[in-house]
């Protein structure tokens, strides 16, 4: 079992969806050790160091992501591209070892946009570097009946009528990334079988269904749910990626031996 001296908060901003196509317009990392996280009670920071970089994406923002993040090709076009930052965050990533990223559903969002950016600049992430999705580690540590989380829940609606929210700017903040993602990928779905999916829809009977049944409620494990319940605080800020991984690196002391535990055992190469 590896034992991560480093962890590395970690959060994108992006040019929108899909995930894949996505460019990065804002990269934070913020770098804690193990001893600092085990040494600060719930509710307090502990030492930390930095990187927050802007990135020109060379790419049209979605306007409902600009909206959500303040960030425009017009307050970017000065700023360097991504390949330009890549020196920096590699240097930032020479910690004491092992280090992990640290990212909220990353495996589904931010480690494939970054590893898509290093891809595409021809460069290289540290051959040694870990990583750990949270999304899937609150999921795990939150079953504990210790935390009480069985009151973070909401009805969950469908992708079709999500995809319909994400048009409108307002709505769009209520979506979690993996929501997006689960919309990003069924419209892709949708979009390489259209003859099928017509098809289908000409052949299908529908059939009745009881509107005044209720879909089955499922808990909420966005990140901004999450800082609320453990935290017991209001989110002051998200949208931007500095804010997002404060909020992840209290979330993890606030659960730190369940969290140092699971990065324990969970954690993965990223390459």
């Amino acid at each position: 079992m590896t034992i991560i001296q480093t962890f590395v908060f970690f959060d994108l901003e992006t040019t929108g969806i899909p995930a894949k196509t996505a460019k990065v317009t804002e990269i934070t990392l913020i770098s804690v050790s193990r001893s600092d996280i085990e040494q600060t009670d719930s509710g307090k920071l502990p030492a930390v160091n930095k990187l927050s970089l802007l990135c020109n994406p060379k790419k049209n923002i979605q306007t409902t992501a600009a909206k959500l993040t303040g960030l425009t090709n017009q307050f970017l076009k000065n700023q360097p591209i991504f390949k330009d930052n890549i020196k920096c965050i590699n240097a930032f990533l020479d910690k004491p070892k092992p280090v992990c990223l640290v990212a909220h559903n990353g495996d589904r969002f931010d480690f494939k946009i970054l590893q898509s950016e290093y891809l595409t600049a021809n460069e290289y992430l540290p051959n040694d570097l870990m990583c750990l999705d949270t999304l899937n580690a609150f999921r795990n540590i939150l079953k504990d009946p210790k935390y009480n989380y069985t009151n973070a829940v909401h009805n969950s609606i469908s992708s079709l009528d999500e995809s319909d929210r994400v048009s409108n700017g307002e709505e769009w903040q209520d979506l979690s990334v993996e929501e997006i993602q689960e919309i990003d990928e069924l419209c892709e779905r949708l979009m390489s079988t259209p003859n099928k999916v017509a098809k289908k829809t000409e052949n299908h009977t529908p059939k009745t269904t009881n509107t005044n049944m209720e879909s089955a409620p499922k808990v909420n494990y966005k990140l901004c749910t999450v800082y609320e319940q453990l935290l017991n605080k209001k989110v002051k800020e998200c949208h931007r990626a500095e804010a997002d991984c404060i909020m992840l690196l209290e979330c993890a002391i606030a659960t730190k031996r369940d969290f140092l535990n699971y990065a324990d055992d969970k954690c993965k190469s990223i390459g």
